[in-house]
């Protein structure tokens, strides 16, 4: 029996199908290094089998160079929030994960 998704966890998934199996942004096995996961857990992603949990989102968005507000289904970029416009330009100046979080733990 397939498993059933919200929209949002739908469009997640469609992202990461398209990062890894059409853009080739990188493996499954490097962004399972990166997220510190399993390969076979990047694979039930790609398989539609399971959804990443909440926590791996920042960390899919820096490995593929993305806003979590595009990783969400928000494409129009006059609809980013300046906290994404932020994370869009760390990701941009490869400023680390960690520093990208210390920019809005200041901010808060």
């Amino acid at each position: 029996m397939a498993k059933e998704f919200t929209e949002i966890d739908n469009h997640i998934l469609d992202v990461i199908y398209e990062y890894i199996e059409v853009k080739n942004v990188c493996s499954k096995a490097e962004l399972a290094q990166h997220l510190n996961v399993a390969r076979s857990t990047v694979s039930a992603w790609i398989k539609r089998e399971s959804i990443p949990d909440a926590n791996k989102i920042p960390g899919i968005c820096n490995k593929f160079g993305i806003t979590p507000n595009y990783i969400f289904g928000i494409k129009d970029l006059n609809e980013l929030s300046n906290d994404d416009r932020l994370y869009l330009d760390a990701i941009h100046n490869n400023q680390s994960l960690k520093d990208v979080i210390d920019t809005f733990i200041k901010k808060v």
